[in-house]
């Protein structure tokens, strides 16, 4: 259709958003969406204190999505396969095996895309579908950057198309203020 927001995926089927339709959207939501007044007091806790796989579990459990944190050319911590399995829709096996492939070479898709990061600074950003991350068209990513005392860090949320982005913005912008405010206290500014 024009512009390509909409697609119809079999003659006989109504139009449902494209993937760029789905982006537009997704994209114009994240800006306008406030972050989260408090975030929940573990996954702040453990995000203050560094404690990244237990943060990596509880923003997976909260957020219902696989969940992933890379310290840059340093460690990556990731859960939440089996959470996201089951808020996915998939049509063939190969599907299925798609997104499990994803999440298992999350690691190197997100090394290999280490130097996009570094032109992008503060940033929150949403792909929908295919991504430098992700391969399956099932998936959406999102990414944001946070600065802590152990330096510069990305973290995805990788969920369903349909996943509560509007949730999963609230979270991640939370975290922002939480980072913000940790190196303020920490740099004598708090």
């Amino acid at each position: 259709t024009r512009g390509g927001f909409l697609e119809q995926p079999h003659h006989s089927a109504g139009r449902v958003p494209s993937d760029r339709g789905y982006q537009f959207f997704v994209e114009r939501e994240l800006h306008r969406v406030e972050p989260a007044q408090d975030v929940t007091v573990s996954l702040r806790d453990s995000f203050t204190n560094g404690h990244w796989p237990d943060f990596v579990e509880e923003l997976s459990r909260d957020l219902g999505t696989f969940g992933v944190l890379w310290r840059m050319h340093e460690n990556i911590y990731k859960e939440g396969l089996e959470r996201l399995m089951k808020h996915l829709e998939w049509d063939t096996r190969a599907e299925l095996m798609g997104v499990i492939d994803d999440c298992e070479r999350i690691g190197e898709r997100i090394n290999d895309s280490g130097k996009m990061f570094n032109k992008m600074e503060n940033f929150l950003e949403v792909f929908i579908g295919r991504s430098p991350f992700t391969k399956s068209d099932k998936l959406s990513v999102i990414a944001g950057d946070y600065e802590t005392n152990d330096g510069r860090m990305f973290l995805f949320a990788i969920g369903p198309k349909r996943m509560n982005y509007e949730k999963t913005a609230k979270v991640f912008k939370g975290l922002k203020k939480v980072a913000k405010k940790k190196s303020s206290k920490e740099y004598g500014r708090g």
